[in-house]
Parts: C-alpha cells; sequence; structure tokens
C-alpha cells in the first residue's frame, strides 16, 4: 500500500495483530516535549519478535539475531521485575493460536534460550 502524503509504500505484517492488543501508552521524549503515544504491551512485542524470527528467511539472519535480541532484553526485564506472568500469558495466548503459530514461536524460544541460556526461566514458558 502506497500513502503519497508521506512518500511511503507499506506492507502489512504478519502476525502484527498479536502484538496489537493490548496497547498501553508511553511518553516519548524529545526536545520539544513529551507526547504520549501508543505501544505494544512489552510482553506481547516480545513474543511477537519470537514469531517473527520463525518466520524470517536465511537472507534475513541480520534482522533475525535483533528480533531475538530484543526479545531477551525485554523477558529478562519482565523476569528481573516480577513480570514474568504477563510474559508467560502473552506466550501462551500465542500458542493458543494454532500450529503455525505455536511452531514458529517456539523456534524463536529455542533460538533465545540458546544464546540467552539465563532466560530458559519455567516462569516464562510454562
Amino acid at each position: 500500500m502506497h500513502i503519497a502524503d508521506l512518500g511511503l509504500t507499506l506492507e502489512p505484517l504478519k502476525f502484527m495483530e498479536f502484538s496489537l492488543e493490548g496497547i498501553t501508552q508511553a511518553a516519548l521524549l524529545g526536545r520539544d516535549g513529551a507526547p504520549l503515544v501508543n505501544i505494544p504491551a512489552p510482553a506481547r512485542y516480545a513474543v511477537h519478535k519470537l514469531i517473527v524470527f520463525g518466520e524470517r528467511d536465511v537472507a534475513s539472519r541480520a534482522k533475525a539475531a535483533k528480533d531475538i535480541e530484543q526479545s531477551a532484553a525485554l523477558a529478562e526485564w519482565h523476569l528481573r521485575n516480577e513480570q514474568a506472568a504477563e510474559f508467560n500469558a502473552a506466550w501462551n495466548d500465542a500458542l493458543g493460536r494454532g500450529k503455525g503459530w505455536a511452531q514458529r514461536a517456539g523456534q524463536g524460544q529455542r533460538m533465545l534460550t540458546a544464546r540467552h541460556p539465563a532466560l530458559d526461566d519455567t516462569a516464562l514458558w510454562r
């Protein structure tokens, strides 16, 4: 879809609706102030990144590595701040959406825990 006013061509991303459920607000800090913006819930965004990892082909390795690192940073934050239940709820929601979702999420989880063994915590993945 081309948006002429912005000079952009946008492509809908698979599985994006998952991260857009349960949005929250955050302040965006800038020189001219701090407007409130809508952002995905951090746990849902982290799980979305795991799903997207499972969707990427070999040519997208740099993006796939970034997906894993972003998810790992958010998973670690959830554990450190006693918010593992939020991450776990998002994880189980993704797994409950069907075989394809579960397969992609599992691929992401395996890569994340291989790169970050300390995140192989049952509080996140039960």
